[in-house]
């Protein structure tokens, strides 16, 4: 058998590419590399984890105070409120404040590798159960068609490991997927299959497959009501659904291993943790719930960031006009979506748009990042390198990082796409 068919063997038994979809929405080109980490990165990596927990729990108990006009006032207390707030739906307004230092379970950190060999971070999705799935299909490649060791124990161990602590009846987790996210079911199925073997079950359902009777929803073909979900997206077609989540969380009896905060995703955070603005208040508070190490360490790995407001600095709005290698990014979007470059023709456009409305789009400074040679299989199933751009997704458990997945393409726009690699990591 050759490497190609042994790769698209793993692929094709996933049941991602059922239905027509590798020649549409779910395609990718094969590839029988891997990304190579150093122990030492790896360690680095590791650091960073522990501090983005410590940031994350930090900026829970920050937003809280924020959202309590008896503990907290003035205009840097309410600036950050807002900006936590903006594009968040009400109902997740309780809930954002509920717990105020739970951090997930799970979650993924974009990563980027510049020129100079240093990490960056692009976007911390503290938020997002997507990507679990890819991530358990690049590390299949590696270990089963092209047999690599694992270097790390996988998405799926870390929530196994999570289950048992919890000790969940049956061992069960429930995965409730809104219409918006029917792209992402054949990764949700590639997760189930993975846990299985982890003796987790795994119940994957759509929105509109779940029953609400008198506050109480009931998943079709479940006896009762879930004990422990992954996540909470919104409903938008089902309000009685998100009611009674909100309800059942608030009340202690429905728990979440990604906690409903949807500012842990929100880039808005990347801003108010840079404090590029040096607002001295701001920075008080920071240090006065993250230590200070890990607020440094969290720091060094975040691209200079600024929030797009109305009363912007008049140097900075100056330097952005200049395009001085910044990014303007809508702070709720996913992927390469709502992002422009400011060599893209309407990047002035874009920014004098985001700028008559407060908090809604985020300044990144640009990273140099570096082209890595990685091979690929041509059609004909020929090997083949070529330089590609690299987007790192770093998932890191409570008790470090649980996998490396690799989204790799030839444009420095890298997101999943038909003409895009998929690969796994290891440490060497």
């Amino acid at each position: 058998m050759s490497r190609m068919q042994a790769v698209e063997n793993v692929v094709v038994a996933s049941g991602l590419w059922n239905n027509g979809r590798r020649d549409g929405s779910h395609g990718f080109i094969l590839s029988p590399g891997r990304f190579e980490i150093t122990q030492s990165q790896q360690e680095a990596l590791t650091m960073l984890g522990r501090s983005l927990y410590e940031c994350l729990a930090g900026m829970g108990r920050i937003f809280a105070i924020a959202s309590n006009q008896r503990l907290s006032s003035g205009r840097t207390w309410d600036a950050i409120g807002k900006a936590l707030r903006t594009g968040v739906p009400s109902t997740y307004r309780e809930t954002q404040i509920h717990k105020p230092g739970e951090t997930p379970e799970i979650f993924r950190a974009d990563v980027m590798i510049g020129v100079d060999g240093q990490f960056s971070i692009a976007e911390i999705e503290g938020q997002k159960k997507h990507g679990l799935g890819y991530s358990v299909l690049a590390s299949r490649v590696s270990t089963e068609a092209l047999g690599n060791s694992a270097s790390f124990a996988g998405v799926a161990a870390s929530l196994a490991s999570v289950v048992a602590k919890k000790r969940l009846p049956d061992n069960r987790l429930t995965l409730l997927y809104a219409d918006q996210e029917e792209f992402y079911v054949p990764e949700f199925m590639i997760l189930k299959a993975e846990l299985k073997k982890f003796d987790v079950e795994l119940a994957v359902c759509p929105e509109l497959n779940v029953r609400v009777d008198n506050g109480t929803f009931i998943p079709r073909g479940e006896a009762e009501q879930p004990h422990t979900l992954i996540d909470f997206p919104f409903f938008y077609h089902h309000p009685q659904l998100n009611a009674a989540l909100e309800r059942h969380y608030l009340e202690g009896t429905v728990n979440f291993l990604i906690p409903p905060k949807p500012f842990l995703g929100s880039k808005t955070m990347l801003a108010i943790l840079r404090n590029d603005e040096q607002n001295p208040e701001l920075e008080n508070i920071l240090r006065s719930q993250i230590k200070s190490e890990s607020l440094d360490r969290a720091r060094a790995a975040i691209p200079e960031t600024y929030l797009v407001h109305t009363k912007m600095s008049p140097e900075i709005v100056q330097a952005i006009e200049q395009k001085g290698g910044f990014i303007v990014k809508e702070v709720l979007a996913s992927g390469m979506k709502g992002i422009g470059f400011d060599e893209d023709d309407d990047f002035l456009e874009r920014f004098a748009k985001a700028r008559k409305a407060n908090y809604l789009h985020i300044l990144q400074r640009e990273i140099e990042t570096a082209r890595i040679k990685l091979p690929y299989f041509t059609d004909e199933g020929e090997e083949r390198f070529d330089d590609w751009y690299l987007r790192i997704g770093v998932f890191y458990a409570k008790r470090g990082i649980s996998d490396i997945s690799v989204t790799a393409r030839r444009d420095k726009r890298v997101h999943g796409a038909t003409d895009c690699l998929q690969i796994g990591t290891v440490v060497v």
